[in-house]
């Protein structure tokens, strides 16, 4: 390794230049901060002093703006090109960030012109998004992993890997820290932006999921995040213990779960159902909204006890407090309306309609009906709604011991095109769902006398057009299709799909495709204990999909697909499967994967949005900052921005030295700063791994700076005026002895 010496003037201005724009930084993003101080994702926000409020309306596939800073009036809804989820707005730009599933983008309005101006690519079913000075971040649930978007220029930067399904997002300035919440454990992941990597995790009870929505009280060093608990190891399945809804408290000093100071909503408020979004006021209450009994939880933190519980329309989903105001805005997805709540009275003092949802008003209804516990047809108590175990027509990853035996919660995604119906195989028709409304629900049931299953459901008349309620009802259940998935596969997959589709092995004798299931009951050995009472056959499950459907067979007993065709497959009743070695095995799996592998958002779907000002980032990410003798190094660099520039990387050593990289071989020069790439166009992007790379003893211990630079083309990198974009990062080498 080559290093060089510099005059001691000329190190001393490059060091002073730096400190300089450190400390400049350091002002904007003080400044920047001041504006947000937290950014928190959902389906409805307000912008700068509340001018504006901005609903997203999945079923309009479109975003609703109002003005609302005296009357509520609606000034524009934009179209947008996939389903809406969650949304966000850059208040220095006028700018509105929106997550789409279905397109698997994030699109982009200008609140001046009230338009849609393009939209960036980003993982599968995007939803939590949330941006600071320089990046937009965004949660991909089904790619498990955060998008960072240069917030300028809408380039994608990079991707940070998370636990499975994160969900929702909330970003709070002052700390520099990105709290992610994870939609089926519950747990929060934490990520520091300046380093852009999981700096932490908190972990909660594991009985807890649907999690979405975290609020950040920093008078308390708290967290509050609204949960549904769901005690699937309850045998007795008593509709009040098993399944119930919380607000989670954590210690954002500790990272640790306060649980002497969780609030169970069915005890300090009322039996409420799927507790998804909050919102604290200006008086130390939390409003939360509760989407499947249609209702809003107000708690009084400082006694920890429910003072209201206020009425609102159909699924909220969101909600958005105005401090000027003193109102909380809550967004009703599945009745296309606002309601207007006086957060000092608690009273409802208006609703505005926010969409007309275009959807059939039978498949409207049924859609309602499945994620409803308010109607006593329904559920006892606001007990459960279809969608607490199935949120969105999915799955909740659970075992539940019903009076058959253990059942996991299957993928409802294409159950139209796979009956018959219940793991036994026992469900004629989708109308039968009257049976699991009944005795799961506890329901008085949506058709008047008999449930029409006794002896059996597939021996007694049909339920269908016994009420339109019902029929409504499992319409809305055809209508969930299976997720477009990537049709790009691996070489391993496509070796899988041979062993697949073999004779030798024979799993596709009984998953035929394209929906992979032959409609038939089948012995896979898995029913012999003593807790099944249904006998030892199963319905053939869909394969579409599973890669997100763990854990696997009627009783959850395969926590993986691996596990599937060896712990649990000894005697081959589930495909041919003992014969084959690690690799074949390992190719299956990747086939099997690929059947179910979201499709994530590619070019072509719609234009970048035009680059908004002419301001350039650049970045360094470290795979860690402190590094012993041994350890593997991973620096990556990227950069953005609007203009074309010189890049350079330059790394001071412990005793003052400076070199610089002029290649992504890690090789640094004698003599001269060298840029690494010159005149690169940043709106195009600037992306390379610099160094990858195990250090040896011989490095010396000590801290490390890491300066990354972009000036104008053929500008002088020591000239702090010609700088477009700069970024510092420190690491230390310690001492192996």
């Amino acid at each position: 390794m080559l290093l060089f010496e510099l005059a001691d003037n000329r190190s001393k201005r490059f060091v002073t230049a730096i400190e300089f724009s450190a400390r400049f930084s350091s002002i904007l993003v003080a400044f920047y901060a001041s504006c947000v101080v937290q950014a928190q994702s959902g389906s409805i926000t307000l912008s700068d002093a509340s001018k504006e409020l901005l609903v997203v309306n999945p079923d309009s596939h479109s975003v609703s703006i109002f003005d609302v800073r005296s009357e509520i009036s609606k000034r524009a809804e934009v179209q947008m090109l996939g389903v809406p989820q969650a949304i966000s707005i850059d208040k220095n730009s006028r700018t509105a960030f929106v997550t789409s599933r279905q397109s698997n983008t994030l699109e982009v309005i200008s609140l001046e012109s009230d338009l849609l101006k393009g939209c960036v690519p980003v993982g599968a079913s995007p939803f939590g998004v949330a941006s600071d000075f320089n990046y937009i971040y965004v949660a991909n649930q089904k790619s498990d992993s955060i998008s960072v978007i240069h917030r300028s220029s809408f380039l994608p930067l990079l991707t940070i890997d998370v636990d499975s399904a994160p969900r929702g997002l909330n970003l709070d300035a002052e700390s520099n820290l990105l709290y992610v919440t994870h939609f089926f454990t519950g747990d929060v992941s934490i990520i520091d932006t300046k380093k852009m990597l999981v700096t932490g995790r908190v972990s909660v009870n594991s009985s807890a999921n649907i999690s979405q929505s975290l609020v950040i009280d920093n008078s308390r060093n708290r967290a509050y995040l609204p949960q549904t608990f769901s005690n699937s190891a309850n045998q007795a399945l008593l509709f009040d213990t098993t399944v119930f809804p919380v607000v989670t408290t954590i210690d954002l000093i500790s990272k640790t779960e306060m649980r002497a100071s969780r609030l169970a909503l069915d005890v300090i408020d009322q039996p409420v159902g799927i507790p998804l979004d909050a919102v604290m006021d200006s008086n130390d209450r939390l409003f939360v909204a509760n989407s499947a009994s249609n209702d809003m939880s107000v708690i009084d933190l400082t006694t920890s006890r429910g003072v209201a519980n206020i009425e609102v329309g159909a699924n909220p989903r969101g909600l958005a407090f105005d401090p000027g105001s003193n109102r909380v805005f809550v967004n009703n997805t599945l009745s296309g309306t606002l309601s207007v709540v006086d957060a000092l009275t608690l009273q409802v003092i208006g609703e505005v309609e926010t969409t007309e949802i275009p959807t059939a008003q039978s498949l409207l209804n049924g859609k309602r009906i499945f994620n409803d516990s308010s109607r006593p047809e329904l559920a006892r108590d606001s007990w459960i709604a279809c969608a607490t175990c199935h949120f969105d027509g999915e799955h909740d990853g659970r075992t539940w011991f019903f009076a058959d035996g253990p059942r996991n919660s299957p993928s409802l995604l294409g159950v139209a095109d796979t009956p018959p119906f219940h793991w036994s195989g026992d469900l004629d028709e989708l109308h039968d769902v009257e049976l699991a409304v009944r005795v799961t629900q506890a329901g008085t049931g949506l058709a008047s006398g008999p449930s029409n299953c006794e002896p059996a459901c597939d021996q007694a008349p049909t339920n269908q057009g016994r009420s339109q309620d019902l029929d409504d009802l499992a319409l809305y259940l055809a209508s969930l299709q299976f997720e477009k998935t990537d049709t790009s596969t691996s070489v391993s997959a496509l070796r899988g799909q041979k062993l697949f589709s073999s004779k030798a092995v024979g799993c596709a004798q009984c998953h035929i495709p394209p929906t992979y299931t032959d409609g038939l009951r089948h012995n896979v050995g898995t029913g012999a204990g003593s807790v099944e009472r249904k006998g030892m056959l199963f319905d053939t499950p869909s394969l579409r999909g599973i890669n997100r459907t763990a854990p696997y067979f009627h009783d959850g007993s395969a926590a993986s697909l691996e596990m599937m065709f060896t712990v649990m497959n000894r005697d081959d009743l589930h495909g041919k499967t003992s014969s084959l070695d690690t690799a074949e095995l390992t190719d299956l799996a990747a086939f099997l994967k690929s059947l179910g592998a979201a499709k994530e958002g590619g070019a072509g779907i719609c234009e970048r949005p035009t680059s908004i000002g002419f301001d350039a980032t650049a970045e360094l990410v470290l795979n860690k900052h402190s590094f012993l003798a041994g350890d593997h190094l991973s620096l990556n660099v990227h950069s953005a921005g609007s203009q074309l520039s010189d890049f350079y990387v330059v790394i001071a050593l412990p005793d003052g030295e400076l070199a610089s990289f002029t290649s992504p071989e890690n090789s640094l020069l004698l003599g001269e700063l060298v840029p690494l790439a010159e005149n690169i166009d940043l709106d195009k992007g600037f992306s390379v791994r610099l160094a990858d790379t195990v250090l040896d003893g011989s490095v010396p211990a000590g801290f490390y700076q890491l300066y990354a630079v972009a000036v104008s083309p053929g500008a002088d990198p020591l000239d702090r005026d010609a700088w477009l974009a700069f970024e510092q990062l420190e690491f230390e080498i310690k001492s192996s002895d």
